[in-house]
């Protein structure tokens, strides 16, 4: 009996591992003919770029375990590396039509999620607010499918926005890591999110910046390449701005307007300079802190191609990264 009762087991098993296939295979049908029907004769085009095209429409549980690339919109593809930059991607097109602009307004204190505000008139209150526009920010501190059942359902429904028009380009986070493609010849890829102490005493080679990658022959060329990309983006670019003054490793200021007083000042943009005077697991401590946690940028999908100093010869690239040693201390905010 308990022969008979284990191959009925088995039976059901691989039924219900079937049926799980035959919705995959559907969902896949479905979502190619949503963005044949919205994307029209671009279909192709956008298609052979890689990743997986996924509709807004789609049940948002689909979105989890899945890494945004960019938002299509209106036909025209927009980068967006974190879901949070694809949500403040669609909103600002959504305010950008004046009609849709006055419903979003009237919104503001509406969409609740435990009590607390999802759209709000200012930052006040928000744990991770998203400008998108003067008056009206997005919480951007949710879970995925949360985040972004609440924006289809509670924001982009009610305002009457199309958003069955909207196409996010994603790849699958455990079959299409990005960093999994680029061999490291003669070094080793380091994650960006490593122990700040896995960098010292390895000399940087490049980084790889989302599957792109750079050369970066010195550990301040390295912090320049990952700050210019992080002030790339509008949104951390605000907010790096906002941080200028603000940031302090002892008395000493990391972020600043003008490069008068800093030891090794780092050019982002206009108006925006990095301190990097420092020893390398300082340096990328700061880097690494700082990113992150006051600016949410997203650093999974990035790494430093590096080789052991002790092993291979240093190279005539350039001088070296201006270390500062015996700096124990972690960086702190200085409101």
């Amino acid at each position: 009996m308990t022969d008979i009762n284990d191959g009925r087991q088995a039976l059901v098993t691989q039924l219900e591992a079937r049926r799980t296939e035959y919705r995959r295979k559907i969902d896949d049908q479905v979502n190619a003919e949503i963005c044949r029907a919205v994307l029209g004769d671009e279909t192709e085009e956008f298609m052979s770029k890689g990743g997986q095209l996924l509709p807004l429409t789609i049940p948002c549980d689909a979105f989890k375990g899945r890494k945004p690339v960019s938002v299509i919109l209106h036909g025209t593809e927009i980068p967006a590396a974190t879901w949070k930059q694809v949500q403040l991607a669609i909103l600002q097109d959504c305010d950008s039509t004046p009609e849709y602009h006055e419903r979003l307004m009237d919104l503001r204190g509406c969409v609740l999620s435990k009590s607390r505000s999802l759209l709000a008139a200012s930052p006040d209150k928000l744990n991770h607010p998203l400008e998108i526009n003067n008056d009206l920010y997005w919480e951007g501190k949710q879970d995925v499918e949360f985040s972004m059942r609440a924006l289809s359902d509670q924001i982009l429904k009610n305002v009457g926005y199309g958003y069955w028009n909207v196409i996010i380009r994603c790849h699958d986070l455990q079959q299409n890591n990005p960093l999994d493609r680029i061999q490291a010849q003669d070094g080793r890829l380091i994650p960006l999110l490593s122990a700040p102490g896995s960098f010292r005493g390895r000399k940087p080679m490049s980084v790889i910046l989302r599957g792109r990658e750079t050369a970066a022959y010195t550990w301040k060329a390295v912090a320049a390449a990952i700050l210019r990309d992080c002030s790339s983006i509008p949104e951390y670019h605000n907010r790096l701005m906002k941080l200028r003054g603000r940031l302090h490793l002892r008395t000493r200021s990391l972020l600043e307007g003008t490069p008068d007083g800093m030891k090794a000042p780092v050019k982002i943009s206009d108006n925006l300079y990095w301190e990097c005077q420092y020893e390398t697991e300082v340096l990328m401590r700061n880097i690494i802190t700082h990113l992150i946690k006051d600016v949410g940028y997203d650093c999974q999908d990035i790494a430093v191609k590096c080789r052991d100093l002790q092993q291979w010869p240093t190279p005539m690239e350039g001088s070296a990264d201006g270390q500062e040693r015996g700096v124990e201390s972690g960086p702190s905010l200085h409101m």
